[in-house]
């Protein structure tokens, strides 16, 4: 559990406090212009908590360094003459510096911590203790996917200096980031998510040169990345997604040959503002790139090659901003790419043959967007896809792609408004990996087909906004006894579902044509029951594409087989 508050200390005398905090403030403000006077003298402003901390209650009674030696040090220094003079000096003056360092340390972490609301903390990592500031935190259970592991939460240390911010995601972290971590100059790692934080990224986060990773996701940070940030030599993981950051991309990434922060391996900026133009340039000096993620932003242009023929990058998710053009024609081949996400963009023309390259594929999203013809065949030879989405496309009218039956390794698989005709296939019973099956909104006619009773493990289907499909529901649908989702409204299926109702206890979303004295449907377990003249009540939409996030390495968490 985390650690109890640190024990109340009996405070420095008024007078001997009050002599303290104006040194601290001659110190901070004055000498070294850290924080300026007017925010350390501010008893309500954090840098003034700090320094009013630092002079009478903490328990470490720290001792406030001075820039200059006193006058009584310089005579004992010609007292003693000769070569012990100038070796003392030096060995004075490097003590000088060092105890500087540490105090500025000390001081840069408690105003940290008051700048972030720390006293309202759900726990306070031992923040404020008597001790050297290195034993500021705790060991805690860190829990990634299925993944439990411990680590040490609040400040880390490496030879006695501070390499990391760490606090739980549930902490309660509130208040803007003060300029004063930039004298936390050691700091390799900052990790400071899911909170309240406001306000602009402190520009001083830039002078940081030994920072490898810097993670702010899901705060209400505002405003540009600031420039000093794209300088930094050693920073290979970035995480700024899920605030209210803007700018241009370009600025902090450069072009190349001259292009910045050449050591990243991850970079997560979704979920923002960020605009720029995405060309033949874009991170393409960037080789050490494993994960990006720049979804949800306004970025526009067309998708460059190099992107996909990258050698090291595993995950690419541009999804939801205004990128155009079409899809590279000519893609060499390579295994490492495994998830690409392109939907809600404007990109048009054919979808290539040539994807079927990309070997490493095991999830592909390209719905909601202009791409034309057909789904091409070679999709099949993807040996390793079990997610792929190509509804909302204006596809030639045509049926059920045949060539998706020999993809049987498929988990999910998205239709959805493709312009489909015909018949469901009755060797859709053999794609019984399939977890989700969205054919919404097409033009299939027919029956049912009895094979979907063989697909046991599938959560969601939806056949709704199919008029043409009518018969009976097949009783067979009742071995589905994963079903948690369910859409057959707007069709002219018929029949009493009372037998599956019985059947289907964990099913959450039930709709269909159920509602009136002429409805073709008896349920009992239907959620929303719809009907000739229910206005509105089939146009409700179930967008099911992942919105994927690095938090869940790129996984569907709430759509899961089970054990």
């Amino acid at each position: 559990p985390p650690p109890s508050p640190p024990p109340t200390l009996n405070p420095i005398p008024a007078a001997d406090a009050e002599e303290r905090l104006a040194s601290i403030v001659n110190l901070l403000g004055t000498e070294l212009g850290i924080t300026s006077v007017e925010d350390l003298e501010d008893p309500d402003a954090p840098q003034g908590k700090a320094a009013l901390w630092l002079a009478g209650t903490d328990g470490m009674r720290m001792e406030i360094p001075t820039l200059k030696k006193d006058e009584s040090d310089d005579e004992d220094d010609e007292d003693g003459g000769g070569e012990g003079g100038e070796e003392g000096e030096g060995a004075n003056a490097e003590a000088t510096a060092s105890a500087i360092v540490d105090f500025v340390t000390r001081y840069s972490l408690v105003t940290l911590f008051h700048s972030l609301d720390g006293t309202n903390w759900d726990y306070d990592l031992n923040f404020l203790g008597p001790d050297d500031v290195c034993t500021w935190g705790y060991w805690g259970p860190y829990e990634m996917l299925s993944t439990l592991s411990s680590v040490w939460y609040g400040v880390g240390c490496k030879d006695g200096e501070v390499v990391q911010l760490w606090t739980p995601q549930d902490i309660g972290l509130a208040g803007v980031l003060p300029s004063e971590i930039g004298q936390l100059t050691g700091l390799q790692f900052i990790a400071l998510e899911f909170g309240d934080i406001t306000g602009p990224i402190p520009t001083e986060i830039g002078d940081l040169k030994s920072l490898r990773q810097l993670w702010l996701s899901n705060n209400d940070l505002s405003g540009p990345i600031p420039p000093g940030i794209g300088n930094l030599p050693n920073l290979n993981a970035l995480a700024l997604d899920d605030n209210d950051l803007d700018g241009n991309l370009r600025e902090l990434l450069g072009s190349a040959p001259e292009g910045r922060l050449e050591k990243l391996k991850y970079l997560y900026l979704e979920d923002n503002r960020f605009t720029g133009t995405v060309d033949g340039d874009f991170l393409s000096s960037h080789s050490k790139l494993v994960q990006v993620d720049l979804s949800d932003n306004l970025l526009t242009g067309r998708l460059p090659l190099h992107l996909l023929s990258h050698p090291k990058l595993q995950v690419l998710d541009l999804h939801d901003n205004g990128l155009d053009g079409g899809f590279p024609p000519m893609i060499e081949t390579q295994d490492v790419l495994y998830f690409l996400a392109l939907y809600d963009n404007d990109f048009d023309g054919p979808f290539p043959p040539s994807v079927a390259n990309l070997t490493g594929l095991v999830h592909l999203d390209i719905a909601q967007n202009d791409f034309e013809g057909r789904p091409p065949s070679e999709l099949a030879a993807l040996p390793n896809l079990d997610y792929l989405f190509l509804g909302d496309n204006p596809w030639d009218v045509g049926p059920f792609p045949d060539f998706i039956r020999n993809m049987t390794g498929l988990q999910e698989l998205s239709l959805k408004r493709s312009q489909l005709t015909g018949g469901i296939p009755e060797w859709i019973g053999e794609m019984d990996r399939l977890l989700l099956l969205d054919l919404d909104g097409n033009d299939l006619t027919g029956t049912v087909p009895e094979g979907f009773g063989d697909m046991a493990g599938l959560f969601v289907l939806l056949l709704n906004r199919n008029p043409g499909l009518n018969g009976t529901v097949p009783f067979e649908m009742a071995n589905m006894i994963g079903l948690e989702v369910l859409m057959i409204d707007d069709t002219s299926l018929t029949g009493n579902l009372t037998h599956l109702c019985d059947r289907w206890d964990k099913i959450n979303t039930f709709r269909a044509d159920c509602k009136g004295n002429e409805s073709k449907v008896v349920c009992e377990c239907c959620t929303l029951c719809c009907g000739d003249g229910v206005e509105d009540c089939n146009d409700g939409e179930l967008h099911l594409n992942v919105d994927p996030v690095w938090e869940n390495a790129y996984q569907r968490y709430q759509l899961q087989p089970p054990e």
